[in-house]
């Protein structure tokens, strides 16, 4: 099964999380510490708590980004609306 990554937040990633569902994915979204409860995250089959202690500290930060995806079988990615791709490299 592929695996998406959603890296945003809010109502965005309830559009995206349903719409891989609909395809057969599995769907894991990320989280800062303040967003860790938030209802978008249970449509999720995983979440991946980044640090930061307000939001634009976590999902702005590209390393962060990049490990959660690392180790985890994710071919695909859903990138935030703040973060550059071009800062974003997957291999």
């Amino acid at each position: 099964m592929t695996r998406l990554l959603i890296a945003n937040r809010g109502e965005i990633v309830t559009r995206i999380a349903r719409t891989a569902r609909r395809l057969g994915m599995s769907v894991v979204t990320i989280s800062s510490p303040v967003d860790s409860h938030a209802q978008w995250h249970r449509l999720a089959d995983h979440t991946v708590l980044l640090d930061g202690d307000i939001p634009s500290e976590s999902y702005t930060n590209s390393d962060q980004i990049i490990a959660a995806r690392a180790g985890r079988g994710l071919r695909r990615r859903a990138p935030g609306l703040r973060i550059s791709l071009r800062r974003l490299r997957f291999r």
